[in-house]
């Protein structure tokens, strides 16, 4: 099912502090959403997850390594998207819903380069920002400049905190 901007907005809420808007996380399950470690490192005294006042995360699960960052967040109801199996394939096109400076916006990406665990995309995106293909279905996390954290990195990295979590 092709994603519509009102789905993609429950799925895709901005990170924030007091201070505003720090990046893009993803739903992936009830009370998770996942981001870039860059959105979250150093790590803010309060970060809020949503639109308005937001709920509060109550932890931060991380691991340098794979670039990515797991918040808790109680309350946090909205669809979860899942990382799909298969890896991006270069000349892929897909959809990069967030909010750059702040603002809702469902920008378009084209693949550039890709390796196991990774890839790049053609120009330049804020860090947390979910690669999306055009099923939406989560393919990665954009991480730092024109680098996305995808297949297998985002499922293992899921499945090793999930399984600890739960």
């Amino acid at each position: 099912m092709k994603p519509t901007s009102s789905r993609l907005r429950r799925c895709v809420p901005p990170v924030r502090t007091s201070f505003g808007v720090l990046g893009t996380a993803v739903v992936v399950g009830h009370g998770l959403a996942l981001t870039a470690l860059d959105v979250v490192a150093p790590e803010p005294a309060e970060l809020t997850l949503g639109i308005g006042p937001g709920l509060p995360v109550l932890a931060v699960e991380t691991e340098a390594a794979s670039e990515l960052a797991l918040l808790v967040v109680p309350g946090l109801a909205g669809p979860a998207l899942r990382p799909r199996e298969e890896p991006a394939w270069v000349g892929e096109h897909l959809l990069l819903p967030g909010y750059p400076g702040g603002y809702w916006a469902v920008g378009q990406g084209t693949v550039a380069s890709a390796a196991l665990g990774h890839f790049s995309l053609r120009g330049s995106f804020s860090p947390g920002t979910p690669a999306l293909d055009v099923a939406g279905c989560l393919v990665g996390i954009t991480t730092s400049g024109t680098r996305c954290a995808g297949p297998p990195r985002l499922t293992g990295f899921l499945d090793q905190l999930l399984a600890v979590a739960l």
